[in-house]
């Protein structure tokens, strides 16, 4: 089991989410799942434990054990689904305290400091990987985000001896989980991309089974939340 952490880097609304992902998960489920395959075509072949046909005195009973078996090996299938990747703990928070003054570089250097040396789940011995995105090279005509890129980058600093890795901005658009849920279905806008990681992040809460962690998290924040898992995931899915 490995331990990461992923930071959404905007200036004001911070986010994070500790991410628990074991690796073989998936192969465990699919081994229980060709398991479970197994008993069902016996089952429909009538075959008892003991290799014989359902036609003996002991036939029914073992072929009811075949569907017991089967019903446990899908239940724990389903349980070890769940461990592929989950939010641990996560939120979303106002770095800035909800004032409207402006902040220095440096008082919001201070807060970031304070947050993370007051909040648990952030310690840096607990942590596998620190995953903070790198925001894009400014471009022409367009600004680079130098308020989110100095988060990062003191992010990074703080997490120097973590493992931390930037991941590209747009790799977690790349992600599609089927219809409805591609890029092209939200449009490849700013408005866009948030809503797709929000929609991805759902259905992945709902698939995962980690809906809880995320039930609190206001609808107005909860594209933050989203950004700063589905770059951990997309990493992990398209880049580990």
């Amino acid at each position: 089991m490995k331990r990461y952490l992923g930071f959404d880097c905007a200036h004001r609304t911070f986010a994070w989410c500790v991410i628990d992902h074991d690796p073989s998960a998936l192969r465990r489920v699919a081994d229980m799942i060709t398991c479970a395959r197994t008993e069902v075509a016996a089952v429909k072949g009538g075959v008892s434990y003991d290799g014989s046909d359902d036609g003996g005195s002991n036939g029914s009973t073992s072929i009811n054990a075949r569907l017991d078996n089967i019903m446990i090996l899908l239940k724990n299938a389903q349980s070890e689904f769940g461990k592929f990747v989950t939010i641990q703990s996560c939120g979303v928070v106002d770095l800035l305290g909800g004032l409207t003054s402006k902040f220095t570089e440096i008082e919001h250097a201070r807060a970031l400091r304070n947050y993370l040396d007051s909040t648990p789940e952030l310690v840096p011995s607990t942590i596998d990987a620190v995953f903070v995105e790198r925001q894009p090279p400014q471009l022409p005509g367009k600004m680079q985000n130098r308020k989110a890129t100095a988060v990062g980058n003191q992010l990074v600093f703080y997490y120097a001896n973590h493992a931390p890795k930037y991941v590209s901005a747009g790799l977690k658009n790349k992600i599609s989980l089927g219809p409805g849920y591609s890029l092209d279905d939200f449009g490849d806008n700013y408005a866009g991309r948030k809503k797709h990681t929000t929609a991805m992040l759902r259905r992945l809460a709902m698939l995962f089974g980690f809906e809880d962690k995320i039930i609190g998290i206001p609808a107005a924040t909860l594209n933050n939340l989203a950004d700063a898992f589905m770059q951990v995931f997309a990493f992990l899915i398209l880049r580990s």
